[in-house]
């Protein structure tokens, strides 16, 4: 569940230009408004279930808006959202719409890193895995690729880590802690501007400790799981912006879930994610 919510929305964009392109920092412009396109493919298998080995196939789209304040705010929200999950039992949408126009709230510094500092009540948080749902969601909005010290060159490395714990409303919480390297591959183009082709490549621990309310019956769930993300962003360094950025989550991990049908689920993952600017 967590990594089906799991989209990988981008904050960009530079100070001023001519800072942008000689260190590498992200214009903040308040009043200034970003729009970045979604779409997200993937299979989950999951096995120990009663009824034997299961597979999920899951398609989305969304678009996330980032509007930038005075004082390093910067508020997200997504302004449109789909979801569907096609497995032996039939087809089901996760509550997105839900979660439209919900504003979170955080600051951004100037080579990216982005901390929450409000977050809005959810319809979901409430319903049937909703808060797992509402849980994991600020853990997505935290993939935001941080810039370098040094101005960016080809064949510059440098690393980066983020940990995140999110209480739950239902009681429980979720919490991960992401280490990734990134390395400027190549100088080069993409729709006729010129981009910094960086690699990236990270390692994901997370923990889900939730009790979800199944139509009047309390349920507890555990879950832990682990993975590896590779993918290329596409950085305008004269501009500052964030054009495009693809990733591949491969993830596996163990579910417990006590209540009146206990049971204990391996989880195996494939995500693929593409995120643009909606120009």
């Amino acid at each position: 569940m967590t990594h089906t919510i799991r989209t990988a929305f981008v904050l960009v964009a530079a100070w001023t230009t001519g800072a942008a392109a000689q260190s590498g920092t992200y214009r903040r412009t308040p009043g200034d408004t970003l729009r970045y396109g979604t779409t997200m493919s993937g299979v989950i298998a999951t096995e120990g279930a009663p009824s034997g080995p299961m597979q999920i196939s899951m398609s989305g789209e969304s678009i996330m808006v980032v509007a930038f304040a005075p004082a390093d705010t910067v508020r997200l929200w997504l302004e449109k959202g789909s979801m569907k999950m096609t497995s032996p039992m039939g087809e089901m949408s996760p509550p997105l719409d839900a979660m439209l126009n919900k504003v979170w709230i955080g600051r951004m510094a100037p080579k990216g890193k982005v901390e929450m500092t409000a977050a809005p009540a959810l319809p979901t948080d409430h319903m049937p895995g909703g808060d797992i749902v509402s849980g994991f969601l600020p853990h997505a909005m935290q993939i935001f690729m941080v810039l370098p010290a040094e101005p960016l060159r080809v064949g510059l490395s440098w690393p980066d880590s983020t940990e995140a714990r999110t209480k739950i409303p239902n009681g429980g919480e979720t919490s991960s802690r992401t280490t990734t390297t990134y390395t400027v591959v190549k100088d080069s183009t993409l729709d006729g501007e010129r981009v910094f082709v960086i690699e990236k490549i990270s390692k994901l621990v997370a923990e889900a400790n939730a009790s979800m309310d199944t139509g009047g019956t309390t349920m507890h769930m555990k879950m832990n799981m682990t993975g590896d993300v590779t993918g290329r962003i596409y950085f305008a360094p004269e501009r500052g912006l964030m054009l495009k950025q693809t990733d591949l989550s491969v993830s596996k991990g163990t579910q417990h879930i006590e209540g009146a049908m206990s049971m204990s689920l391996t989880n195996s993952q494939r995500i693929e994610n593409t995120v643009t600017l909606v120009r």
